[in-house]
């Protein structure tokens, strides 16, 4: 019975983040965490943060589905 609770909630919430979240607000998500990394101390961090900062700034550019359907 769990499980089929646990996975409605996380289709729930994926479905969710979906229709509300935006690329763009997921680039920029996606951004700010990279900059946080790059104040990490470890001997890695900066590339953990160049890759976040990379990908967040391509889905920032990348456009959403719904915006493409309105503009045909």
């Amino acid at each position: 019975m769990w499980m089929v609770n646990e996975f409605y909630c996380i289709t729930l919430i994926k479905v969710n983040i979906g229709l509300i979240m935006k690329n763009r607000h997921i680039g920029v998500l996606l951004v700010l965490a990279g900059v946080i990394t790059i104040f990490v101390k470890h001997e890695s961090a900066w590339i953990i943060s160049a890759i976040l900062i990379g990908g967040g700034t391509g889905v920032f550019f990348w456009k959403d589905k719904i915006e493409n359907e309105k503009d045909k």
